[in-house]
């Protein structure tokens, strides 16, 4: 589980080890390409591979498209 807030990622992948899934936490800010080509040896190495790959982080704009960047 990946959360840029550490403890949630922690509760998070909890969670999944008491259902009986193999999970590990990671603090990491998604919007870090260098972050997360970084984790990505220790969650081979702790894992032993990446099955699944799911990108629920969201944001939220609140002002017209032309002011967006």
């Amino acid at each position: 589980m990946i959360d840029i807030d550490k403890q949630a990622a922690e509760s998070a992948a909890k969670a999944a080890v008491d259902r009986g899934v193999k999970a590990m936490a990671i603090g990491l800010n998604v919007t870090d390409l260098e972050a997360i080509k970084a984790m990505e040896p220790a969650v081979v190495a702790e894992l032993g591979g990446i099955d699944a790959l799911f990108n629920v982080a969201g944001t939220n704009l609140f002002k017209d498209v032309e002011e967006s960047e």
